[in-house]
């Protein structure tokens, strides 16, 4: 973010505007399954329904904004760690020079890991009962990206045409038996 020197700042200004970006797509995605099949109970209560709506919306846009937020704090930390330890800042260190392995630790690639485990964090904003939704949109992109880092390594034995129905297959019976086991506790997804 080299337009502001406050790392603190921006991360702030990246959650409001990812916030106020993603607020519409959830407003859609709250209000329209709500005044479709919840019409009675919005004709009976429309107050508290539509502040349900809105406020489901809210927390939804601020669990995105709060994963940037953390993946963007985690990433300036290391970057500013990283600055700091090899003395490429105004501060004075005690030690005169950091090791060459610890400062490759930093800028090494398990530190994305953690950064990506760290965002993980942010599902404890989102309501518990969307989590296993957002697990259902995740987890095709998550087995199609350990896929494509298995076959680029070689893991993979040639499957030629057929890698992607195979990754298919392996995908689509986890996300089905999730939806089987939410929606047959009450035949309405509250389980």
């Amino acid at each position: 973010h080299p337009w502001m020197d406050s790392c603190l700042l921006e991360q702030l200004n990246r959650w409001f505007s990812v916030f106020r970006w993603i607020l519409p797509i959830y407003t859609a995605l709250h209000f329209i399954p709500t005044l479709l099949f919840k019409r009675g109970v919005v004709a009976k209560r429309p107050g508290p329904t539509l502040l349900k709506a809105a406020l489901g919306s809210m927390r939804s846009s601020a669990f995105l904004g709060t994963f940037v937020l953390i993946y963007q704090v985690a990433l300036c930390s290391k970057v500013n760690l990283h600055k700091l330890l090899s003395q490429e800042t105004a501060f004075p260190l005690p030690w005169r020079k950091t090791p060459q392995w610890a400062l490759d630790i930093i800028s090494g690639k398990p530190t994305f890991w953690i950064s990506g485990f760290l965002c993980g964090l942010s599902l404890f904003v989102e309501d518990p009962r969307r989590r296993s939704e957002l697990a259902m949109y995740v987890l095709p992109k998550g087995m199609e990206s350990a896929w494509l880092m298995a076959r680029k390594r070689g893991w993979i034995f040639k499957t030629g045409q057929y890698g992607e129905a195979l990754v298919s297959a392996l995908c689509y019976p986890c996300l089905f038996s999730v939806t089987h086991k939410r929606f047959s506790v009450d035949g309405n997804g509250h389980g």
